[in-house]
């Protein structure tokens, strides 16, 4: 159509022969366009028509298990688009008294995860304070659209927090793929393995392992001080969340801390005898779905030695959901350390014992498609420091040896799908708790050992179709079906907080038709005048009267060759604008349509981003191009196969002048 009033002037040249091959003599002609009186028009936006959705931009359902429809269901595996960085998760980042900023932005492409060598994932450096919108916990989350860890390439999670990646399509570890959740030291990670024990004239402490991924730090064995007597440090408890609201143990890093390990105390000498047998006492392990082992315990405190009690390092405590679900993440704590060795005089001999090693951290892979485990995924918690071997410099007669550091214990590992989990005989699953170090050699004669403690065992959750895991008889899984720590069971929706991620729809950009048109609201009048075909299902219903679905627009202008302007040329495209919202009326094909805001209390405390708040679909006036944004809320507690809130078609009425 043409602009009314428009003088069109029409040159017609050589360049036009007849049959015969002659050229027609040059002339113009020109008219002037009518002038119409102001029409009124229609544009129906039809999912089986020819407007088309942006599926790689939308997470509602459109013809899968909903045939012409936008419908909504719950999106336990994240919407497929991580942001730029793969490395780093999308959400949720701590933002003091808001928690609005997430670590980064959809950049609106699908994510296939998928390295050709060693990768690392990174949680972030500060404990997050914000919960995310899966499982409630402080976990962060990564959103893909498949994940794959080719054979030969090694995937590392480092970080201080829980590690939740959320696929929507299949998951594929290949034989020969790792995926890694235990601090060893390795990939960017920090110090992982308890620092070695030392057993000669040393005025420095051994560092104790720094977990990742939410497992709990061992114990660090203290620097020499000739003033007072030390005792090796406690084993930091992992990550575990009480209650979908709670905070971590309150205890954590004390003594007596739930789960982690304890240091022993110090031996000193009074007199320069030589017995064989006066070593420091080790390090306990850290506990998680199983008590750690305490340290051994060598020299009692008789004469030459004073020794301060207790004589052993005291074993980290089993915690955790007992029946293994993993609700919420736990990671395993760290071991506790060797206590300073403490000589008769001055600096000879002293030396502290070995370092607590790192609990394993918590991993998650949830799928909306099939988890295929051909290679390794590893949380199990690191070794306790042990003896670095060698001989006593200098070599003094008459030193004794120093305690072994206790071990971390086991993470957490859950694997979640509605479909299905697939093992084999290269596949390794472990969640196996980190060994005690070895104690550091006397000069006595064949003194007894003087180990720290083993973690304790973590946990591994395994969920699918049916409880059936393919393949398990013939992989090495730890702990092992029937011990503590392992679970099995189908596929549990209820873990899903608020039902899960909220789906969305999103359109192209469309012509609505003529230039310059002027919007009008839509009507929703039952049965007369219904610009809408929508419906409420009960299962996905918040309440009668909350918002169940919000529809947005915003408009874009158009170019002179009739293409859309989305680089802003003539006109930046206008934000997104809210057109109104449907509540749940009771009657599931009649909700109530109402041209204003929801209230921010039903959609998550604030407005999809992008909207400035400026209601009102006549905002898009003199835009040619539309684009749309469906919003679809959804009841806590949905399946994952549960019907949600749906959107048939929607008529969008407009005038234009031409």
């Amino acid at each position: 159509m043409f602009p009314e009033n428009a003088l069109i002037v029409v040159e017609l040249t050589f360049g036009l022969e007849d049959f015969g091959g002659l050229p027609m003599q040059p002339f113009v002609m020109a008219f002037t366009t009518e002038n119409l009186p102001a029409q009124q028009g229609t544009y129906l936006v039809d999912n089986r028509g020819e407007t088309p959705w942006d599926k790689a931009l939308s997470t509602a359902r459109f013809t899968e298990t909903a045939p012409g429809l936008v419908q909504g269901f719950m999106l336990f595996a994240g919407d497929g688009d991580n942001g730029g960085d793969l490395g780093i998760p999308t959400l949720p980042q701590s933002d003091a008294g808001t928690c609005a900023n997430d670590f980064q932005t959809n950049d609106a492409t699908p994510d296939d995860f998928d390295p050709t060598t060693d990768f690392v994932l990174d949680t972030g450096a500060s404990t997050n304070q914000c919960p995310n919108g899966t499982d409630g916990s402080f976990g962060v989350l990564w959103e893909f659209n498949t994940f794959r860890i080719q054979s030969g390439v090694t995937v590392r999670v480092i970080g201080v927090n829980p590690a939740i990646l959320l696929v929507q399509g299949d998951v594929l570890i290949e034989a020969g793929g790792r995926l890694l959740g235990r601090g060893d030291g390795q990939g960017g990670s920090p110090q992982g393995v308890g620092g070695g024990n030392k057993n000669a004239t040393t005025n420095s402490g051994t560092a104790g392992g720094v977990g990742v991924a939410g497992g709990g730090s061992g114990g660090a064995s203290p620097a020499n001080s000739a003033s007072s007597r030390r005792v090796g440090g406690h084993g930091i408890q992992g990550y575990y969340h009480q209650t979908p609201q709670g905070a971590l143990a309150a205890d954590v890093g004390d003594a007596g801390a739930t789960g982690g390990g304890h240091g022993n105390t110090s031996a000193k000498w009074n007199s320069q005898f030589n017995p064989n047998n006066r070593n420091t006492p080790s390090g306990g392990g850290g506990g998680h779905a199983a008590d750690g082992t305490a340290g051994t315990a060598n020299g009692t405190g008789t004469n030459p030695t004073t020794l301060d009690l207790p004589t052993d390092g005291v074993a980290g405590l089993k915690y955790g959901d007992d029946s293994g679900k993993l609700l919420t993440p736990e990671a395993g704590s760290g071991g506790g350390a060797g206590g300073e060795l403490r000589p008769f005089t001055g600096n000879i001999g002293r030396g502290p014992g070995g370092a607590g090693g790192a609990g394993g951290g918590f991993l998650d892979l949830t799928s909306g498609g099939d988890i295929v485990i051909q290679g390794t995924i590893d949380v199990a918690g690191s070794r306790g420091g042990s003896n670095p071997g060698g001989n006593f410099a200098p070599n003094y007669a008459w030193n004794p040896g120093t305690g072994g550091g206790g071990g971390g214990a086991g993470g957490g590992l859950r694997l979640l799908t509605p479909n299905d989990i697939v093992l084999g005989a290269s596949s390794i699953l472990t969640a196996a708790g980190g060994a005690g170090g070895a104690s550091g050699a006397s000069q006595g004669t064949n003194p007894p050992a003087n180990n720290g403690g083993p973690g304790g065992v973590g946990r591994i959750c395994l969920e699918d179709s049916n409880s059936v895991i393919s393949g398990i008889a013939t992989a090495a899984v730890t702990p092992a079906e029937g011990s503590p720590g392992f679970y099995r069971g189908v596929f549990n929706a209820n873990r899903f907080q608020g039902g899960g991620l909220t789906p969305v729809a999103i359109s192209n950009t469309f012509a609505v038709g003529p230039l310059n048109p002027m919007f009008v609201d839509p009507v929703q009048i039952y049965p007369a005048t219904t610009d809408f075909a929508v419906g409420t299902t009960i299962v996905a219903s918040n309440g009668i009267g909350k918002t169940a679905m919000l529809v947005e627009a915003r408009g874009f202008q158009m170019l002179p060759d009739g293409t859309v302007d989305t680089a802003g040329v003539i006109a930046a495209p206008t934000p997104w604008h809210t057109v109104g919202h449907f509540t749940d009326s009771g009657v599931d094909t009649r909700p109530n349509w109402v041209l204003g805001q929801p209230p921010l209390a039903d959609i998550g405390g604030a407005l999809p981003t992008g909207n400035t708040g400026v209601f009102g679909l006549t905002n898009l006036d003199t835009y040619e191009f539309v684009q749309l944004r469906i919003t679809i809320y959804l009841a806590n507690g949905i399946g994952p196969v549960d019907p949600g809130h749906f959107l048939d078609d929607w008529t969008i009425r407009f005038e234009s002048d031409q």
